[in-house]
């Protein structure tokens, strides 16, 4: 009889204990999801934040040549600009939409610093302002030979100090050290640029550049398909963009943009043609009217349809028109831009 009462008080423990490791578990899992909770919902709001204070600087109109580092928690930033027209960027699940931006960027970048370069995209006057985005894990590669070491040298200098970029005598091969391969890099993200330079073969992530005249040219992109650029802006587009793709995408928001300006452009200078068609003023107010309707003809088809006889065509209208409104000032008449 002793020995079944010790045997049900030792059941009656074990009942106890097992009681106690469930309810405790069960109390653990509550703590760990509350707190689980609490950190996703600061996540969150550290995210909004970090979009809010990005979206101020991603605007359409801001100064230009500006450098910023912004300093955030530890996170990952993905930037999307399809040919289907999707745009936008993603930060810790929350998605902002930019269907007018043109922000040129890396696919994704991760840390806890972000760099920010503006720069006013101007055909000839200002379109809009241009966002290009990096982070300390981007390096970017020139690849340099002794014909084209002037036109590296005045790329690079155009760069912010705080972004990474070398330059390269060695396709393939890392400039720091030249025994390791490009890809052996502490960087997440890394493309080498050739400037007026044709590449033959290559693993690594690149975009090969053709320059007409200089920088604020005109010339050829290829970024394993041809495409092209339009004034220094956009040359630094090709540079940051991921790909092909999303260049072309943020660049046809650009077009779009140009068609709507340079088509008020030209009803204004219809106006002021008309309006001083017997004065030194209306030779140039032609020309101008003449350049305007090429611009107009050019952006309105899209970025997209841009060929390699379009772009010289508009480039040359981009050019003329210039001339003809520096001239207007020379001559005292109402200017265009």
């Amino acid at each position: 009889m002793i020995f079944f009462k010790k045997k049900r008080a030792a059941i009656g423990m074990q009942f106890n204990w097992i009681f106690v490791l469930i309810a405790g578990g069960i109390f653990l899992i509550m703590i760990t999801s509350i707190i689980m909770t609490q950190q996703s919902a600061s996540n969150q709001e550290i995210s909004a934040k970090l979009i809010q204070k990005l979206n101020s600087y991603f605007k359409i109109e801001q100064e230009s040549n500006v450098f910023r580092e912004i300093k955030t928690y530890q996170t990952v930033i993905d930037f999307r600009c399809t040919e289907e027209g999707v745009s936008d960027y993603r930060v810790s699940g929350i998605t902002q939409q930019t269907p007018v931006e043109p922000i040129f960027a890396p696919g994704a970048l991760s840390g806890q610093t972000i760099y920010l370069w503006t720069m006013d995209w101007k055909a000839p006057f200002k379109i809009m302002s241009f966002s290009f985005v990096s982070n300390p894990k981007t390096v970017f590669y020139f690849y340099n030979d002794s014909q084209n070491e002037d036109m590296v040298r005045k790329v690079i200098n155009e760069f912010p100090k705080n972004l990474s970029r070398n330059m390269s005598y060695k396709v393939g091969k890392n400039p720091d050290n030249p025994d390791v391969d490009l890809g052996e890099t502490n960087y997440d993200n890394y493309k080498v640029i050739y400037l007026n330079h044709d590449v033959t073969d290559t693993e690594y992530p690149y975009v090969e550049i053709t320059i007409e005249n200089d920088m604020d040219g005109y010339g050829e992109i290829f970024f394993e398909e041809e495409s092209y650029f339009l004034g220094k802006a956009s040359l630094y587009g090709a540079i940051f963009s991921e790909d092909k793709e999303s260049y072309e995408c943020n660049m046809e928001k650009a077009f779009k943009r140009y068609k709507i300006l340079s088509n008020l452009m030209l009803s204004r200078t219809n106006e002021l043609k008309a309006g001083y068609s017997y004065s030194s003023c209306a030779d140039n107010y032609y020309n101008a009217v003449v350049n305007l309707k090429t611009i107009n003809k050019t952006t309105s088809l899209g970025f997209n349809e841009l060929t390699e006889e379009s772009i010289e065509e508009l480039y040359k209208a981009v050019n003329s028109l210039e001339r003809a409104n520096d001239y207007l000032a020379l001559r005292g008449c109402p200017v265009l831009y």
